[in-house]
């Protein structure tokens, strides 16, 4: 049987079944404007569309351009993830360029400074 509605908030959908539906106007919906559902969807998507554009550029040049990688300076060796972050950026050597590794304590330097993520890196003086 095929669906027929039999009164502005009623539908009947097969000869047992009836649904009935709260009338618009129990709905207290403010509607938004056109324009403010077009600022609010782009604002929005903003920052979705500039990580991805973001991203394709860096990872992938336009035809003929050489890509700029991002200079990197690391400060300070102690914290926990010190290790980790430094292996990454040489991991990802076409996207960042060590430029240096810079620790205060000298005795933490000479601990360091030939060992792990830390061997062959650039020192840079602290001052």
């Amino acid at each position: 049987m095929a669906t027929t509605a039999v009164a502005e908030n009623a539908i009947i959908v097969d000869s047992l079944t009836v649904v009935v539906l709260p009338p618009l106007s129990s709905f207290n919906m403010n509607p938004l404007l056109r324009r403010e559902f077009a600022m609010n969807s782009i604002a929005a998507l903003y920052p979705l569309v500039a990580s991805s554009l973001l991203s394709s550029q860096m990872i992938v040049p336009a035809f003929g351009q050489t890509q700029t990688r991002i200079r990197v300076g690391q400060i300070g060796t102690k914290h926990g993830h010190a290790a980790g972050k430094l292996e990454a950026v040489k991991k990802l050597g076409e996207l960042f360029e060590l430029i240096g590794v810079v620790e205060q304590d000298q005795a933490q330097r000479e601990r360091i400074q030939e060992t792990g993520a830390f061997a062959n890196c650039p020192w840079m003086p602290f001052n």
